[in-house]
């Protein structure tokens, strides 16, 4: 079951867009932040999480109101899930 491959056409439209933009969204805070700690305005140490950012889109989407959220040190773009 793990080696199939999923048939995007079942996921809609609107979906797509929304994981596509929380991609986007996750990837130019963390672009920011090694920015921002490259320039000194960030002090310490920061682990990027680029290349994560479909597992998190993906989590995300899923979450409820019941859920809960822990964060590790490359998880920081995942704040993006709860506006």
């Amino acid at each position: 079951i793990y080696n199939e491959k999923p048939d995007v056409r079942e996921y809609s439209k609107e979906l797509l867009e929304r994981l596509y933009t929380d991609m986007r969204k996750e990837r130019f805070f963390d672009q920011s932040v090694i920015r921002m700690v490259s320039e000194g305005k960030i002090a310490g140490f920061y682990h990027p999480g680029s290349g994560q950012e479909a597992i998190a889109a993906g989590v995300c989407a899923n979450l409820t109101d019941e859920d809960y959220l822990l964060y590790m040190h490359r998880e920081i773009g995942r704040a993006s899930c709860r506006e």
